[in-house]
């Protein structure tokens, strides 16, 4: 049930996730993401099996504290959107814990997916050698695979958008979000990563599809896709309560244990990464914003989902010690976070409109060649939501590429992206407001 809840969370926190905020940061996020999710899960396991495994229970293999590690790994982007939303947190700051949290999930369940069958196994040393390295290309197959299938379907949504007319413009947002559930279907059936699956295809729906779009539709999927969301962010949390109650048998010594690994490890990784990261970042990840980065370590119904689908030994122990996890990083580092971000005066009470390009100008040139000609709909010079020439400034670098030589020799003739509707104000602005 919980895993059917989580698409539609993934699916609108991309187009929240689409900003010049992130786009600007999106190296130290994938370092956090990437090497940060891999670093946590090997410092928690080997917390477990140094404290744990030898001492208390032998039984408990490393593979099994990997699989368990792989899962209490990950930053749930749930609990942080719940809870970054409501303390107004800097923007900046804001898009780099939400979007290390999001693509934190996709590196935390191909991690699970790996580690999961071989635990599964009661004896691997018979295993060869080809299954390990199945299990090591799966790593980066599955998540590279869900992100290009999430891609496809958001261009596919720019295609059908494309050839709307406006008397079936209603059925516009529902093409859009059919669309976008329909990319984390293929991506896990074909083995891949839905949730990159997801982050994916929202991003191009809000870069491509959203400029075919009215203005009336663009807020009607924004709004039906934020409704959807935040319900099934109350049933998650309703379901993840009943568990709790259900639950018995709790082995303290493990949660004990677990709970004090996650904390250590996030404290290390967050200072040794951050470290790494201002060597090449010109604005610098201070002490201040380190600290707000550990507070993001919430745990929620990621988590949860993937230790329901682990039928392996221990199973119940998991599950007990990920929903104490998942309480306890909740409300006490949701506590915290609005008290730490006050004292650090970190809060931003203004919603940020950055007109900066989220691309960099040989892509934008490729996307007013080939993609926006095709993908995104052609309109009348004379409709209000093209722009002048005179406020060329204010458009994409897609906008300059694809009609800066058409409106320096005849404006009437004017055929480059601004022509589409792509304009910077439709994907900037948009992205802020839902910030």
């Amino acid at each position: 049930m919980t895993s059917i809840l989580i698409p539609p969370i993934i699916l609108h926190a991309s187009y929240t996730l689409y900003h010049s905020k992130f786009f600007s940061q999106i190296w130290s996020i994938l370092t956090l993401a990437i090497v940060g999710t891999g670093m946590a899960a090997g410092i928690i396991t080997l917390g477990l099996y140094l404290f744990y495994s030898l001492l208390i229970d032998s039984s408990m293999s490393v593979l099994h504290l990997v699989t368990f590690s792989s899962i209490i790994a990950a930053v749930d982007p749930v609990a942080v959107l719940a809870v970054f939303e409501e303390v107004q947190v800097d923007a900046g700051l804001y898009y780099l814990v939400f979007g290390e949290a999001l693509l934190n999930d996709g590196v935390t369940f191909v991690l699970f997916e790996g580690f999961r069958s071989l635990a599964i196994l009661n004896d691997v040393s018979s295993l060869p050698t080809e299954s390990y390295i199945f299990v090591l290309l799966s790593f980066l197959t599955s998540p590279t695979g869900g992100l290009l299938i999430g891609i496809m379907f958001g261009i596919m949504t720019a295609l059908f958008t494309r050839f709307t007319e406006e008397k079936i413009s209603y059925l516009e947002p529902g093409i859009v979000l059919c669309f976008g559930f329909l990319s984390h279907v293929t991506a896990t059936k074909l083995g891949w990563s839905g949730i990159l699956a997801l982050i994916g295809c929202g991003l191009a729906q809000k870069r491509y599809a959203f400029a075919n779009l009215s203005e009336e539709s663009k807020h009607t999927v924004l709004n039906l896709a934020k409704t959807i969301a935040m319900s099934c962010e109350v049933l998650i949390f309703v379901l993840l309560g009943n568990s709790l109650a259900k639950s018995g048998g709790w082995d303290w010594p493990f949660i004990g244990i677990s709970i004090l690994m996650i904390y250590i490890s996030r404290g290390l990784v967050t200072v040794f990464l951050c470290f790494i990261i201002n060597i090449f970042r010109k604005e610098q990840i201070d002490f201040r914003w380190q600290a707000v980065i550990y507070l993001g370590g919430l745990r929620g119904a990621i988590a949860n989902v993937m230790v329901l689908s682990y039928e392996g030994e221990f199973h119940e122990v998991f599950s007990d010690t990920t929903l104490v996890i998942i309480f306890l990083t909740v409300i006490l580092n949701g506590l915290l976070a609005k008290p730490c971000i006050n004292h650090f005066d970190l809060g931003s009470n203004e919603k940020e409109n950055d007109e900066d390009d989220l691309f960099l100008p040989p892509f934008t040139s490729f996307e007013s060649r080939f993609i926006v000609p095709y993908f995104i709909r052609k309109r009348s010079l004379s409709s209000p939501s093209v722009r002048c020439p005179e406020s060329l400034a204010t458009l994409s670098a897609a906008n300059k590429h694809g009609c800066m030589q058409e409106i320096s020799t005849d404006t009437d003739a004017m055929s480059g992206a601004n022509n589409y509707g792509f304009t910077s104000d439709h994907y900037i602005s948009d992205g802020a407001d839902l910030y």
